[in-house]
């Protein structure tokens, strides 16, 4: 008996966790849904990118270029530079998820390109100190299928960014 109580146990443990794991399938694959039709909107339909000024870079990656940039300088970093940026990012509904404050303030941050998400990098060495970019990248460019602190897996990312500088 205490057998049989102790299968039974076990079943309808597994039947919860997959009812719950089902339950996260699905939330997950509605995430992914939402940020992919917001990435096309992006691209074809003027939704968080205007449409007027957009450009394509390698990959899939747009970006838009701000008021108050400025090329300052024809130098462009390469993969393995170092750079100084202020950036703000957040995902397609608009909802800031890194770098709010660093935007406006006077404090960049310094961070090798390398050591970004690919989307990142392909934007960032199209850029020249001064720049001023709105760009957006495909989760598949960004973190892909997997969750990264409080960006969830499947996440088309929105960074304005700004040039500083390029240290090596």
């Amino acid at each position: 008996m205490k057998k049989i109580l102790t299968l039974l146990t076990i079943a309808f443990a597994l039947v919860a966790l997959s009812s719950c794991h089902k339950d996260d399938d699905n939330s997950v694959q509605e995430w992914r849904e939402k940020n992919e039709k917001a990435y096309v909107d992006s691209i074809q339909n003027g939704g968080y990118l205007p449409i007027e000024g957009i450009a394509g870079m390698p990959l899939g990656v747009y970006y838009k270029v701000l008021p108050g940039s400025e090329d300052k300088g024809a130098v462009h970093p390469l993969q393995t530079s170092k750079v100084r940026v202020l950036y703000q990012g957040r995902f397609y509904n608009g909802t800031v998820f890194d770098g709010g404050s660093s935007l406006t303030g006077d404090n960049p941050i310094q961070f090798s390109i390398s050591n970004t998400i690919r989307g990142f990098q392909i934007a960032l060495q199209q850029m020249v100190v001064g720049n001023h970019w709105r760009i957006c990248i495909p989760w598949a460019l960004g973190y892909r299928d997997t969750a990264n602190g409080s960006i969830p897996a499947y996440s088309t990312l929105i960074f304005d960014v700004t040039l500083v500088e390029i240290i090596e």
